[in-house]
Order: C-alpha cells, then structure tokens, then sequence
C-alpha cells in the first residue's frame, strides 16, 4: 500500500510537471528569467467549428502566467501586464516566441473597432510588419470529424497593437475591397508609397480586364500548384501558408518593408 501511494504521488508530480513548458519571459521592465511556464498552453482546440473569439477559447487571453524557476520551485502568479513575450523551448532547439499585443478588431469596412484587449500572439516573421500566426484544431462533436485552421494577425512594429484581420463576419463579404485593404492602410499609414500601392492594387482588382483576370487565376493556380508539390513539413510551415495562400498581402507588405 505504501509503494501504490508512493507511485500515485509521483505520478501525479509527473502529471503536475508535464503541464509546464521551458521558456524564458522578457519582462516589461528589461529584464528577463528562464523557468517553467503553463497558461495558454493548455488549451489548443476549441469547441466549435468557427469562433468569433479564437484567442479566448485558446487562452491566449489569460491575464495570468503560472511560473516557476524549477521543477521544485515555488509557483508564482505573472500578470500578462508585465510581460513583454515568452519564449517557449522545445526539443530540437525548436521555440516559440510569443509576444503580448493589444488586439484591435475590425468591422465590417476594415476600420477599428473601440475595444482592444491584451493578448499572447506567436511570432512568425519579424520587420517592419510583424507577422503572427496559429494553427488550431476544432472538436465538433458531429460525424464531421476535427478540422485544422491557420489564422495570421498583422503589427507594424512601432505600434503596440496587432490586427485581427480574418476575424470577418458574413456582413464584410457585402464589403470585400473595403474589408481587405483598409487594415493594410491602417499599418502602412505612414508610408505614402506603400498607400499608393494600395491604391493600385484596388484599381487594378476594380478594373481588371478579362485577360487580366485570366492571368490572375493561372498566377494563383501556379502558387497552388507550387505549395502542393511541398512535402508534408513544408505545407505545415505557417509561412509557407502565408506565402501562397495569401501572396498578394506578402506584396502589399513587401512594398511597406521597402519603405524608406
């Protein structure tokens, strides 16, 4: 009996331990410790096949950080309004950064909406738009069986917010250009350059001519062509996704990191 409560306790340590992840937290004030991490991370799928707050049911919203410097050590509680990112270690010399971000939704024309929150957003690319992207998985409970999404969020470096772009309701479909372009207008704002592109690209998409059009699709259709000749690994690559499911944001991007 006393080996069977031994096991159950050291069990349920390795139970315990298993819930917390290496990393090491930038803090807000400069400074930065290495530990042991758990919060959002215990949480990656949600419950429904579409959410219209996708952060929450992956808490990525969670206002506080369990943390601690060893396996043996006391946790502390670590307030989301501290931190400036935590950078998660995994095997393979393998991390995640994540970064805290106000997140500012969209409606349906691509203008702000007033209310933001604080939220944990991983990095994938790093400039003068920072990239940010997830991959999460559903549990619908119907004979569909699981799906896998990727959803990306957009932040230009000198702000201390991202953009929720696909976070779109059917009402934007009813306002498509504005929908799409106007978050970019929003990151580019201080790059006239990089707006006229915009502008451009809006004229182009409003009067584009058969053969045009045509040629769009054989472009597109060649991008896909391209990411399907991918091995599995690469098609799994977040930014792989981004560069040829959305190749048009990457020029429109593109055209900002070349602002001077």
């Amino acid at each position: 009996m006393k080996r069977l409560f031994i096991l159950i306790l050291v069990l349920n340590s390795i139970l315990l331990n298993a819930r917390f992840q290496n990393a090491t937290i930038l803090f807000n004030d400069g400074h930065s410790e290495t530990g042991l991490v758990k919060s959002f991370l215990e949480q990656r799928t949600i419950s429904a096949g579409f959410s219209s707050n996708l952060e929450h049911e992956l808490n990525l919203d969670d206002k506080i950080i369990k943390f601690k410097l060893s396996n043996d050590a006391e946790v502390k509680d670590l307030s989301i309004d501290d931190i400036k990112q935590i950078t998660i270690s995994y095997e393979n010399n393998y991390s995640i950064t994540y970064r805290v971000l106000y997140l500012k939704e969209l409606d349906k024309k691509g203008d702000f909406k007033e209310k933001s929150r604080k939220v944990f957003l991983p990095l994938l690319k790093e400039g003068k738009i920072n990239i940010y992207g997830l991959r999460y998985s559903t549990q619908t409970g119907s004979g569909s069986g699981p799906y896998t999404g990727e959803v990306f969020y957009y932040q230009n470096a000198k702000e201390d917010y991202a953009i929720n772009y696909f976070n779109m309701g059917f009402s934007a479909m009813f306002n498509i250009q504005e929908r799409t372009l106007n978050p970019f207008r929003i990151l580019f704002k201080d790059c006239p350059s990089a707006l006229k592109e915009i502008d451009n690209f809006q004229n182009k998409w409003k009067n584009a001519s058969k053969e045009e059009r045509k040629a769009k699709k054989e472009e597109e259709k060649k991008l896909m062509k391209e990411y399907g000749e991918l091995d599995k690994n690469q098609r799994k690559d977040l930014l792989n996704v981004h560069h040829y499911q959305f190749n048009d944001f990457e020029k429109l991007i593109s055209s900002y990191e070349n602002c001077n």
